[in-house]
């Protein structure tokens, strides 16, 4: 490897990012890997996080601010020409990705160029398969996946070469707090429908009036009224159907890892949270009370051990998998 300039004579990897949970993952994935330099290159899109998001996905992870930089779309070859990486870890949407490839195909030498999905990809995807073919390594989290994205791609005969890692946020982190909250991660799209988000703010409140004690916290990913976005958009915000709430339920904008060190358990319809809790050790509902289905993107937790209904939510039955 090459001296460039001051730097030291290691693999230079630079995620590329917009979205929350993109950052999220790819500033995990590149901080994991060892002996790398590693930088984070944020673009300007309406989807860009803002600089507490930026902490929040970054928090745990040994990336600097100072290795954080902002630039927009067209700024992207350039940068790229100058800071000559090794590698260029692509963190987005499918178009989003197809554009940045468009960015680094003007760049010579050309990366090596990573892409992946920052949840569990169960069932695969025609799309996340299709927008990410160009790229030299889609990275998936599980020899399941790996599975399914092969035989995806046989069927639409595509080359796609995948690399096997794990989700890099899950990690263990010895016993659990025995902490007291119940934890929900809170998802955007799932459920989808308005009808169900506003019974899944009933089961939540059920929860909370079930026992005063102890707290419900609805762990949420943006600030709609600071212009924050995410990943997806949410039509039927659970805040606005939470106005009226027990004291004990309340609303945490703070890091999952962190909200799950005062966890009791963690609830979830189908986040990648609850792989985080329970490489942590924290027991997990997957609930089920909307259906096992590829809309509500938990077919993944078929046979798991982990899924309960509402029931098990309000007295809090959590368990871990089998």
């Amino acid at each position: 490897m090459t001296m460039r300039g001051d730097r030291p004579a290691r693999m230079r990897v630079v995620a590329i990012a917009d979205a929350d949970s993109f950052v999220k993952w790819a500033a995990a994935l590149i901080d994991s890997a060892p002996s790398v330099d590693p930088h984070l290159l944020l673009v300007q899109t309406p989807l860009v996080v803002s600089l507490a998001q930026e902490h929040a996905a970054l928090a745990g992870t040994g990336i600097r601010p100072e290795a954080v930089t902002r630039v927009d779309h067209d700024e992207i070859a350039d940068w790229l020409s100058r800071d000559r990486p090794d590698v260029v870890v692509i963190g987005g949407r499918g178009p989003f990705v197809r554009l940045v490839m468009r960015q680094i195909d003007r760049v010579a030498p050309r990366p090596v160029v990573v892409s992946g999905m920052p949840g569990m990809s169960i069932p695969a995807q025609r799309g996340a398969a299709l927008y990410r073919r160009h790229c030299d390594l889609m990275v998936v989290h599980s020899r399941r996946e790996q599975r399914a994205f092969t035989q995806l791609a046989e069927r639409l005969g595509l080359t796609l070469r995948l690399g096997l890692a794990t989700l890099p946020f899950a990690r263990a982190a010895g016993e659990a707090g025995g902490g007291t909250d119940l934890v929900f991660a809170a998802q955007a799209i799932v459920p989808r429908e308005a009808a169900e988000r506003a019974q899944l703010a009933d089961i939540l409140r059920a929860a909370a009036l079930a026992d005063p004690t102890r707290r419900v916290v609805v762990k949420l990913r943006s600030r709609p009224e600071l212009g924050e976005t995410e990943t997806h958009f949410e039509r039927t915000e659970l805040t606005d159907l939470l106005r009226d709430r027990p004291d004990n339920l309340v609303f945490s904008h703070e890091p999952m890892s962190r909200a799950l060190e005062t966890a009791e358990g963690l609830v979830t319809v189908s986040s990648t949270a609850a792989i985080e809790a329970m490489a942590m050790g924290v027991p997990v509902i997957a609930l089920d009370t909307f259906g096992v289905s590829k809309t509500h993107l938990n077919t993944v937790f078929a046979g798991s051990g982990v899924q309960g209904g509402a029931d098990d939510v309000i007295a809090r039955r959590f368990r871990h998998p089998t």
